[in-house]
């Protein structure tokens, strides 16, 4: 032993207690000298960077010397050194087993936070939340441990699908732990979010309340994220008092159930507009349009009200016109309060989000001359590679002339008047190309998620061809994913610099994701390629006149639109 030769003096120390009765005072010191031999056997290995021979060392104390001291101890070494060499379930096992044995350990607080360290790593989130709660409750733990372990321990239990055992934790923590702020209202924000996921309405508008009153109440410590959360969680506690005034019905006596229905409506309309005093845009455009929204109900309602039993006729429209002159201010108001709304998307920091375009679609059922015009949109592209645009006629007022085309026999003398158009490198689809491009197209008309596949491996068989990518634009636009729409378009034009209607869509694409000046310029490439070509003159003249603010330019694409097309 002390010449530092661990393994003799592990086996001459064995040999000398086997050679004593069971009950000799001597077989208990010479264990311990066993044990003592084998842990640094365990310590020279570490040292030779023989790590995972060491842990073998160090479980082997348990079957050596069992009785030792040193022996709980080895075994909470060889599952830390298991840990740090990531041998997560090896570990588990070995902490498990000394946690077991070892029920008043000083290690055991440890021995916890490796076990959740392992649970996590080895995707067991349930028992890693058991473990984080058991942190979370010890009181030997800082508040700033303890703290994180709560938190963890409830997202633990939610992954693992506890639901019960999650809002426990979340509940505790809101309580315990008021403070940070920003952290108890995200706290409170997920109580929110499972009570929605079970259908628990009360459950979900109370811990909205407690959002709202949170954040209120912050002071100085709220943050533009607590603020986020209670502008949201605001404008989710107005939809009943818009509900409730939705459902009152007009009956007669008129005057008594519209002075009810007037009072439900300033209850919804200040429960909106207080969640506009959040100024959160994407909360503050949705509350203006449910704000429209109200009125225009109430203008509606007022309209369809019962009527009076066996009015005579010329008294029946008479009231009716009475009635049509009650209605028209709400309306009037609908349309200045979308109008409101939709005229974010020309601010100097535009917005184009789901309560604009709400806003948009009511408008051109309120004020369809105004708002009604639409986009011409494409269903598919026919060809995997568009053809060339068609030959331009010469400028009349144009006296250049070039030569020939260079590629082709010189003719003495000849010479063409200049060709606006561009020269385009078209190319020639293979074969095997056209007969997977059939398939995929007969796949677009009857399964589009199918289809999408299909044009995903034709794009990447065949990149250099454009057809794939714009089919793909097309179907990610319709699926509603706008961003992968875009990239395909981007490609698809890239490598059709030519066609004017792959230009179109792709105006039509970014328009759709509040990108209006590239959308124009988009537009503006369609017809450089083709200046003929209809659709793109429409699209721009809409985005100009609804979009960009430009009602001059926009009405001389709409009239050009009307004389290429022959449309009134």
């Amino acid at each position: 032993f002390d010449l530092l030769q661990f393994s003799e003096a592990e086996k001459g120390y064995i040999a000398a207690r086997d050679l004593l009765p069971a009950n000799d005072k001597m077989r208990a010191d010479l264990t311990e000298r066993i044990a003592s031999a084998v842990y640094r056997q365990a310590e020279q290995k570490q040292k030779a960077g023989d790590n995972l021979g060491a842990v073998d060392d160090f479980l082997r104390i348990a079957a050596v010397a069992g009785t030792s001291k040193i022996a709980s101890q080895a075994e909470y070494d060889a599952g830390a050194s298991l840990i740090n060499l990531k041998e997560y379930p090896r570990a588990i096992q070995v902490l498990e087993r000394f946690r077991s044995n070892n029920p008043k350990s000083e290690f055991n607080a440890d021995v916890t936070r490796k076990l959740a360290v392992a649970y996590g790593e080895t995707g067991q989130a349930g028992q890693a939340a058991v473990e984080f709660e058991r942190i979370a409750m010890n009181p030997a733990e800082s508040k700033d441990i303890q703290r994180e372990a709560n938190l963890s321990a409830a997202d633990l239990y939610a992954k693992s699908g506890n639901t019960t055992k999650a809002v426990g934790m979340l509940e505790r923590f809101v309580v315990t732990y008021p403070t940070p702020v920003s952290d108890s209202i995200e706290a409170r924000q997920k109580l929110a979010d499972i009570a929605s996921t079970a259908g628990q309405v009360d459950k979900q508008r109370y811990w909205q309340r407690e959002i709202v009153a949170a954040d209120r109440n912050a002071g100085a410590n709220r943050t533009e994220r607590t603020q986020f959360l209670a502008a949201k969680s605001q404008l989710a506690l107005a939809s009943p008092t818009r509900d409730e005034f939705r459902n009152i019905p007009l009956t007669l006596p008129l005057k008594t159930s519209l002075a009810k229905k007037r009072k439900a409506m300033s209850a919804a309309l200040d429960a909106y507009k207080t969640a506009t005093d959040y100024r959160v845009a994407e909360v503050t455009t949705l509350a203006t349009y449910e704000i429209a929204e109200i009125y225009r109900k109430l203008g509606q309602d007022i309209l369809k009200s019962e009527r009076p039993k066996k009015l005579p006729q010329e008294q029946l429209e008479e009231y009716n016109s009475l009635l049509e002159e009650q209605a028209f201010p709400f309306e009037e108001d609908a349309i200045k309060t979308h109008e409101l709304n939709v005229k974010r998307v020309r601010d100097a920091d535009p917005l184009y989000d789901e309560g604009i375009k709400k806003s948009f679609a009511a408008l051109t059922e309120l004020k369809p001359a105004r708002y009604g015009k639409t986009e011409l949109v494409g269903v598919s592209f026919d060809a995997i590679v568009p053809a060339a645009p068609p030959a331009r006629a010469p400028d009349p007022a144009s006296t250049m002339v070039v030569p020939a085309d260079p590629n082709r026999p010189a003719v003495p003398g000849s010479q063409v008047a200049a060709a606006a158009a561009p020269a385009y490198n078209i190319p020639k689809p293979p074969a095997r190309a056209n007969s997977e491009w059939t398939r995929a197209m007969q796949l677009m008309r009857s399964d589009p998620t199918q289809a999408m596949l299909e044009f995903q491996v034709l794009a990447q068989s065949y990149p250099d061809l454009p057809g794939p990518h714009a089919n793909l634009g097309l179907l990610y636009r319709n699926a509603n994913q706008l961003p992968e729409a875009e990239a395909s378009f981007a490609k698809a034009t890239e490598r059709a610099r030519w066609d004017a209607a792959t230009w179109t869509e792709y105006g039509i694409t970014l328009r759709q994701a509040g990108k209006f000046p590239e959308a124009r310029g988009a537009y503006e490439k369609a017809l450089e390629a083709n200046p003929s070509y209809a659709p793109a003159h429409r699209n721009l003249g809409v985005l100009l006149d609804l979009y960009l603010d430009d009602p001059v330019t926009a009405q001389n694409e709409l009239e050009t639109y009307k004389q290429l097309s022959g449309e009134d």
